[in-house]
């Protein structure tokens, strides 16, 4: 068992000075999706120069509404703050100068490590007699890692720095920006504290998680999740905040394989392995050019990591050059049999491509199809190449809170780990509710993560999350009752989703009868069934359908598609409204949905636990 409290921390970017704008937007956001318990400012906090700003500050002019901390960023600080550090005072009420480098434990339990400053080579080697001309310093000086060689403290939370660490995007499916120079001592702190979460100054990045070794079979309980936040309020109008929930808690063993997906293997441990390699001394000079490809081949096929599966048969085990599955009906272009064309015994000079068409028994992996085409021919293939979208992330999400061009006025309640808000196009209506529930009254409950599904969510916080969702499910649920309806939640699960949520519909008690049968009918149509029980263990494609009598679940084979207006079909259907299938034939105008989300708020309010 563990003992778990989440912290909430909001973080910013470079504030260049502009230190009245960014306080004033921290309480308009605390006010809005707090309270938070710490912001943190990376980067420069007072920019290259002394401004008016800075006086107002210590003059108490300017408000700090949250307990905020910050480092040394690329820029000295102003020679009125570096006084007051200096002398150990306070800069002024809730406002806390890191230092250049150490770790702090802040009150509400979360431990940081921070390592300011600017990299150059020469400075980082250069001797420094005086600690206090080291720490006015903005270069990071040798002096300034050692402490935490010496600290032999891992457990840490939250690591920041100015400057991004050396390889950090090695293993990652995304390039380091053009513009971003990397640091080695960075990295090496980093890769010896293991933080949570690594935030850095810069342009917006956030890296897939990576994997914490600590030795052959033996992972940390916790990932790290490296984010760089651009300049805060820049014109580029790159992210610059950043909004997440931290659990304080003591590990059970249970939390030790608690692996996101997408999780990679540590870029730092890849880096240091290649420059090993390259170090290495050859064993034997005397060989041929075939023995050092063949050399090379061996040294480059060891066993891919546990969390790799190969796209093609989706097994672990193998890298995809290596499988050897093979489809049924599937022939070889060359020979026709049943292979690859990459382990076809005929020679290459012997091959045919039988003008290009395949055996009667061939089928389209592309298209699913008996086809007069070979899959790199195929036309589907083609189109779906050319329309392949990009991963969408948490500034683009129209569900996280976080995005500036979220609706927030369909926001009526937000808890620790979920909120809800109004459906836009929703399916009931008032004309088409009992008089005693007049507004839509559907509602989405959603993870406050950026998160494409449930376990894609740390496993320390997960239940956390799921136990607020479901609490909400049943709030809603109790307020159907008293207006004379029954609950219906969908949630359709996909490993590639955008973002998790579920869908809940009230639903006129009389309508109730014959709902299932509907359900379970639709499914044949679509060629799949229903089975009466719960999803259990960590499948994550699936449908799952909670009716007021139970509970109705499919599992999705992986890569499959699904019809995510599938819930809605039946639904509309069985009530006898097939014309609101389509969401945004149901669209309201923003006044109508302020109407509805107030009245949503004060139906709500006896059972709502936030």
């Amino acid at each position: 068992m563990s003992t778990t409290r989440n912290v909430k921390i909001l973080a910013f970017g470079s504030v260049n000075g502009k230190i009245e704008q960014a306080f004033a937007k921290a309480k308009l956001i605390d006010t809005q999706h707090g309270p938070f318990d710490v912001l943190i400012c990376l980067g420069s906090f007072f920019g290259k120069t002394e401004s008016d700003q800075v006086v107002k500050l210590l003059n108490g002019e300017i408000e700090v509404p949250l307990r905020t901390y910050f480092l040394l960023g690329q820029d000295p600080l102003p020679a009125m703050i570096s006084e007051k550090t200096e002398r150990e005072q306070d800069i002024c009420s809730n406002l806390f100068y890191l230092g250049k480098s150490g770790i702090l434990t802040t009150t509400p339990g979360v431990r940081i490590a921070f390592l300011g400053g600017i990299y150059d080579p020469d400075a980082y080697e250069a001797t420094v007699d005086d600690d206090a001309s080291m720490c006015r310093s903005p270069f990071i000086n040798r002096k300034d890692t050692t402490i935490f060689d010496s600290s032999g403290d891992k457990d840490i939370d939250i690591l920041l720095t100015n400057e991004w660490p050396a390889d950090v995007c090695q293993l990652s499916s995304q390039s380091r920006p053009a513009d971003i120079s990397e640091c080695i001592p960075v990295q090496q702190v980093a890769h010896l504290l293991r933080p949570r979460y690594h935030f850095a100054a810069g342009p917006f990045f956030e890296r897939e998680p990576f994997r914490n070794d600590k030795g052959k079979d033996q992972v940390d309980p916790q990932v790290t999740r490296f984010i760089s936040l651009a300049n805060f309020a820049n014109v580029d109008k790159q992210r610059w905040f950043y909004a997440f929930n931290i659990p304080i808690s003591k590990y059970s063993i249970q939390t030790v394989n608690a692996i996101p997906v997408k999780t990679t293997n540590n870029p730092y441990e890849w880096s240091i392995n290649q420059r090993n390699i390259l170090k290495r001394p050859a064993e034997n000079t005397n060989v041929e050019d075939n023995d050092i490809d063949s050399k090379r081949l061996k040294s480059n096929k060891h066993r891919p990591p546990e969390t790799y599966l190969c796209k093609q048969c989706e097994n672990p085990g193998h890298w995809l050059e290596e499988c050897e599955f093979v489809p049924e009906g599937y022939a070889c272009r060359y020979c026709q049999g049943k292979h690859r064309p990459k382990h076809c015994p005929v020679k290459p000079e012997d091959r045919e491509r039988n003008n290009n068409i395949p055996p009667d028994t061939y089928i389209c992996n592309a298209c699913g199809k008996k086809a007069d085409h070979y899959i790199r021919e195929c036309p589907e293939k083609k189109t779906r190449e050319r329309t392949k979208r990009k991963p969408i992330g948490p500034e683009a999400c129209f569900f996280c809170l976080s995005n500036p061009k979220l609706e927030k006025h369909l926001v009526v309640s937000i808890g620790e780990e979920s909120y809800v808000a109004l459906a836009k196009g929703p399916l009931s209506s008032p004309s088409t509710n009992p008089p005693s529930l007049p507004f839509s009254g559907h509602a989405l409950i959603i993870p406050i993560p950026h998160t494409p599904n449930i376990f894609s969510i740390p496993k320390e916080s997960r239940l956390g999350t799921v136990n607020e969702l479901a609490k909400y499910r049943d709030a809603i649920n109790k307020m159907y009752e008293e207006a004379g309806c029954a609950a219906v939640s969908i949630e359709i699960s996909r490993t590639h989703a955008v973002h998790a949520h579920w869908q809940i519909h009230p639903i006129a008690k009389p309508n109730i009868q014959g709902l299932e049968e509907a359900f379970q009918q639709a499914a044949k149509t679509e060629g799949f069934e229903f089975h009466k029980e719960d999803i259990s263990g960590e499948i994550v494609d699936y449908i799952r359908v909670y009716l007021p009598d139970g509970v109705l679940s499919h599992i999705i084979p992986p890569h499959s598609r699904f019809d995510l207006q599938f819930g809605r079909k039946v639904l509309c259907n069985h009530l006898g409204f097939p014309e609101r299938v389509d969401w945004r034939a149901c669209t309201q105008t923003e006044e109508e949905e302020k109407i509805e989300a107030a009245q949503f708020k004060m139906a709500f309010k006896p059972f709502d636990f936030s």
